[in-house]
């Protein structure tokens, strides 16, 4: 019960860290976001799921939509490198499990 509580608030705040990675990187469909964080990431996320995160960051203004595309924002990019900066670990999974399928797109 404990582990699965853990468990739960891990992977949400990772996929946040991974959404703002992702974005950062290069903008995105949300489609195109669900599919890399579903098969590098969390393969137990939901289309739904992601689309609540979406929504969450861009009221925290972290990332912006134009059109269907999502971009991070200068106060994104300024939040992740301040959570890089405290957490270097996390940048470290994020490369390795994101940029081969980032650069091969």
């Amino acid at each position: 019960m404990i582990e699965q509580f853990l468990e739960k608030h891990l992977v949400k705040g990772l996929l946040r860290v991974a959404i703002l990675y992702v974005i950062g990187k290069t903008s995105m469909y949300g489609y195109q976001i669900y599919k890399l964080i579903k098969k590098c990431v969390y393969d137990k996320i939901s289309l739904s799921t992601l689309y609540t995160i979406l929504k969450e960051l861009e009221k925290l203004g972290l990332i912006y939509r134009v059109g269907l595309k999502y971009h991070i924002s200068e106060k994104g990019v300024e939040v992740f490198k301040k959570i890089m900066e405290k957490y270097p670990f996390i940048i470290i999974f994020l490369t390795n499990k994101l940029d081969f399928y980032l650069l091969n797109r």
